[in-house]
């Protein structure tokens, strides 16, 4: 027993000195198991030379895969408590100075290196910057950085999306800004910004499409090199076949998907009608000289004169020149010219057609495109102009189409043939009072619903006229009036006035800033516009409750000039207006306009009325909407109304102003203001459509269906409640009033 506990002394002090002498690294818990340490390996590592005792399993002398050293070579005996974790022993991987963690760190890195990024060795993380995506190039910035951090992740580098989002941020874009903090409109469905001509279209449904003022009234039209489709792409912009009719085209004969029409390359050269002729016979087939209906049909930019449709009454059924191309003050519209006119094929050239004159069979109609201009010129042999041929392959039968072109008429989206038809002449001396065109209806050879007849009126009306300054109408003509009848000055003893001959009588107009009550001019508690910069009004917040199914928008104005458009009151955000009236607004030299709209899920209706120029004294003016109807009072008399459908709009943010509009151009920017000029006594805002037949106006005052009442007795509030208060800009008020 002795010799067995010196022996086990022995043993002992063996592995104290084989393990570096240091107790505290003894593993009491080694039964023999694989120990593993502290950087994630199986097994230590014992040192070279060390023997263990019998059942030691020995040295595993394969390396890991990836390992430039043995990593099993633990010689640990099974019945052994000492670990071989001697912190100064070069073999073991647990080692404070043990390289393995180093070494997995610095695959990282080359890892790094190889995807081209940059290694953070204090957070452990590959990383590098990289550009943002491109943003949508129209009409936008960036709002942030134009890079971002990513990071390598799972063999993946993480990316940040290029989006529109108002909050700062890396990759982030917004709509360029183009006046006062407004930006352009962000349309997510097609992820770009857009302008107001293309926006407008947007929302009517169109993809692709802007909308052209050169046409009245505007329309949303393609860009170069696109047209519309057909049934579900109707209002789609697709690439143009190049075989279809337009200014690109290079290839003929080419189609116009319009009319059906096939048409051949305009001659290079001139010639006479008989040889046009000839050179479109030889084609052969039904290939023949356009008639003047066809050659119509290539108008374009010329929508009320002679493009289809137009007042011009030259067609295939009306060839006499008398008849069908007046001039003088009665002619149709087919010599005017348009200065922006141009055909399909974007030419400006003088062609034939071969439509005879109906009353001089030695002359044809010709078109210059240059200006629109439906012309006849002489058959001779030194009268040379250019030629495009046609046919038709879908005039057997003839089509609806095909016979609303020959009468001059243009084919709209419901499938019904409209033409404008203008006025009969009126007398000399005299001018148009309103419209001087109508849209007429024809079907199955007949013209649907009546003639306007010409007449006389000093209210503005379809096909009305009225004496020029210093002629009189006699119940015949317009004939040279009497002479002046403020010559006298009768006017002298009313105070404030002024004499307005309005033909052979005179009225006394009360001067700006008074209005006439009793036969006198005083002056009214008004606030008082300079038609320059002043305006009222009304926050966001308070514009907002103004949104009623049925209103009453209602006002005394004592307007002091009249000249381009006078707003009265409008709720308008950019180029959105959810209402609007005007005031009195010149329409020509001898009349004005004054009207009003809304914004419904159906479109815009809109109701108005020209007439004659009124007297510079006060005036009520009433716009009610009665959820269905439009109604426009002036003096308490209607004067025009229209049904609508669709339900009532609002504007998000819109504003409400009074006296002023914002018109917006073309490229989206903020175009110049328009004011009214003159006094407004009172505006009162009403939940109700307060009438409906004609009534005799009196001064507002405040029921229970008031909204607001401003009275403008030295200031903007509101009368009704301490609420909807206008704040004023560049306002005067008239003080000793009534």
């Amino acid at each position: 027993m002795k010799k067995f506990i010196t022996l086990f002394a022995v043993f002992a002090l063996f592995f104290v000195v084989s393990c570096g002498g240091d107790s505290k690294n003894s593993d009491k818990t080694d039964t023999g198991d694989t120990v593993s340490d502290e950087d994630g390996d199986t097994a230590d590592t014992e040192p070279a030379g060390d023997t263990g005792p019998s059942g030691d399993t020995g040295t595993d002398t394969t390396p890991d895969s990836g390992d430039s050293t043995p990593d099993d070579a633990d010689t640990s005996n099974s019945g052994d408590d000492s670990d071989s974790t001697d912190s100064g022993d070069d073999a073991d991987s647990s080692d404070s100075g043990d390289d393995t963690d180093t070494v997995i760190e610095q695959m990282n890195e080359e890892k790094c290196i190889a995807e081209s990024g940059t290694w953070d060795a204090a957070n452990n993380k590959c990383r590098k910057t990289v550009n943002c995506d491109s943003k949508p190039e129209d009409l936008t910035e960036w709002n942030g950085a134009t890079t971002y951090i990513s990071e390598y992740v799972n063999g993946a580098w993480t990316k940040v999306e290029t989006e529109h989002n108002e909050e700062e941020g890396p990759c982030h874009f917004v709509c360029e800004e183009y006046v006062d903090d407004e930006r352009f409109e962000y349309y997510e469905p097609l992820n770009k910004c857009l302008d107001p001509f293309e926006a407008e279209c947007v929302h009517k449904g169109y993809e692709g499409a802007f909308m052209d003022y050169d046409y009245d009234p505007p329309a949303c039209v393609c860009p170069s090199g696109y047209h519309f489709g057909e049934g579900a792409d109707s209002k789609k912009c697709i690439v143009m076949d190049m075989n279809e009719c337009s200014a690109l085209s290079t290839v003929f004969p080419c189609t116009d998907s319009d009319t059906g029409y096939i048409w051949s390359e305009e001659t290079t050269e001139t010639m006479t009608w008989e040889a046009a002729k000839q050179h479109c016979d030889a084609l052969g087939g039904d290939w023949h000289l356009p008639t003047i209906s066809e050659l119509r049909t290539l108008i374009l930019k010329c929508d009320n004169l002679t493009e289809m449709g137009g007042m011009c009454d030259v067609s295939d059924n009306c060839l006499s020149e008398a008849l069908c191309s007046h001039t003088g003050s009665n002619r149709k519209g087919c010599n005017v010219g348009c200065g922006t006119c141009v055909n399909k094929f974007s030419e400006k050239s003088f062609v034939w057609s071969q439509s005879t004159l109906e009353d001089d069979p030695n002359a044809a109609y010709i078109v210059y495109f240059d200006h629109g201009q439906i012309i006849s010129q002489p058959k001779t042999t030194s009268n040379l102009m250019n030629v495009r041929c046609v046919r038709n392959t879908t005039t057997n039968p003839v089509t609806d189409l095909e016979k609303c072109i020959r009468i001059g008429g243009k084919m709209n989206d419901e499938g019904k043939c409209l033409k404008s038809i203008k006025c009969d002449m009126r007398p000399d001396y005299s001018s148009w009072n309103g419209e001087y065109s109508y849209i007429r209806e024809y079907s199955d050879g007949t013209w649907l619903g009546e003639k306007i007849e010409t007449i006389y009126s000093t209210e503005a009306g379809v096909c009305h006229f009225v004496c020029m300054d210093g002629y009189t109408w006699d119940d015949n003509d317009c004939v040279e009036a009497a002479t002046d009848p403020c010559a006298s000055n009768p006017c002298a003893d009313i105070a404030n006035s002024s004499c307005t001959a309005l033909g052979e009588t005179f009225e006394c107009i009360c001067n700006e800033g008074f209005g006439k009550v009793d036969g006198e001019c005083k002056p009214y508690c008004a606030a008082v516009f300079d038609g320059t910069s002043s305006y009222l009004k009304l926050n966001k917040t308070q514009s907002a409750g103004l949104y009623f199914n049925a209103w009453t928008i209602e006002a005394w104005i004592n307007q002091t000039e009249i000249n381009n458009i006078h707003p009265l009151v409008t709720m308008q955000y950019r180029e959105n207006m959810a209402y609007m009236l005007t005031a009195f607004s010149k329409k020509n030299s001898t009349s004005v306009l004054v009207g009003g709209g809304l914004l419904t899920s159906d479109g815009k209706p809109s109701v108005s009325v020209t007439m004659g120029t009124p007297t510079a004294e006060w005036h009520h003016i009433a716009l009610v909407n009665t959820g269905s109807k439009l109604q426009l009072f002036i003096d308490g008399n209607l004067k025009e109304s229209t049904n609508y459908t669709g339900n009532y709009q609002a504007v998000t943010n819109a504003l409400l102003f009074v006296g002023k509009a914002t018109n917006y151009t073309g490229s989206g920017s903020i175009g110049t203001d328009t004011y009214f000029k003159g006094a407004i006594d009172q505006i009162r805002f009403s939940n109700i459509a307060r009438y409906a037949a004609n009534f005799t106006p009196a001064p507002l005052t405040s029921d229970i269906n008031t909204v607001a009442l401003w009275d403008f007795n030295g200031n903007a509030n509101n009368s009704k409640s301490d609420t909807l208060h206008l704040t004023p800009t560049n306002i005067e008020y008239t003080t000793d009033c009534r």
